[in-house]
């Protein structure tokens, strides 16, 4: 990867980060009023359910649908009715528009960003909404509950991110935050400690630490990259020095 195409990586963080903070101002508009538009049935296909009280979820769908018609038309264009297909897309984009006109011109707009800022904003965003709303967390290995139950609050301008790292939340920062919650707390202070420790050896220091830092920028699982032995191994350090400093 060279210099130029991280620049564009890292100058379009900003616009991603944008596009999430205006889906969740939509939210809250959407919890507080309910919409006064009765939204009538069609007969076809791309029609909008009037059962539908949750508005983002109607667009997420429809919107993940006109996704799939324009991958359609790319992968097989010699075996497809492209006209049909692209009447098809049009009656979506209506419907899309009908249902939020910012929304859609404002994920439109960013769809092209780059996909991996993409999910690992979407992960940050669920996290700092569990945090807030699921203090102690969802629980151990649940990080795919709390996706799922965050699912249609951040619609991300190119759907396939909503379908990447559904498990590991891209890193095990947002595993542990959502997983864990407050409680999430103690291992980052078990680290901070261990950083800060006069007692233990600069050099186990720069072994040890390096591991935790890289799983948890981007690592999967806790019994990946040795993440849990290591983290272990700085408990009992710590805990063999603080027996040291009762003898003394």
């Amino acid at each position: 990867m060279n210099a130029s195409s991280c620049n564009v990586r890292f100058s379009q963080i900003n616009e991603i980060i944008n596009t999430y903070n205006f889906q969740t101002k939509i939210q809250k508009k959407l919890q507080t009023e309910k919409s006064d538009q009765n939204i009538k049935s069609k007969n076809n296909n791309n029609s909008i359910s009037e059962d539908k009280d949750n508005i983002l979820i109607e667009f997420n769908k429809l919107y993940i649908k006109r996704q799939k018609l324009i991958d359609t038309i790319f992968e097989n264009p010699q075996h497809i009715d492209k006209d049909n297909i692209i009447v098809q897309i049009s009656k979506i984009e209506n419907d899309l528009i009908f249902l939020n006109k910012d929304l859609y011109h404002k994920l439109d707009q960013n769809f092209t960003n780059n996909l991996t800022s993409q999910v690992q904003i979407r992960a940050l965003s669920i996290a700092k909404k569990s945090i807030i709303e699921k203090p102690f967390g969802f629980g151990y290995n649940n990080y795919y509950i709390a996706n799922n139950y965050y699912k249609y609050d951040f619609i991300s301008a190119n759907p396939y991110a909503d379908n990447l790292n559904l498990r590991d939340g891209t890193n095990l920062t947002v595993k542990l935050i959502v997983e864990f919650g407050l409680i999430s707390i103690v291992f980052f202070f078990i680290c901070f400690l261990f950083l800060i420790s006069r007692q233990i050896n600069f050099e186990l220091k720069i072994f040890l630490l390096p591991f935790l830092i890289t799983q948890g920028l981007r690592g999967a699982g806790y019994w990946n990259g040795g993440f849990l032995m290591v983290f272990m191994i700085i408990l009992l350090l710590l805990m063999e020095n603080l027996k040291i400093k009762k003898n003394k």
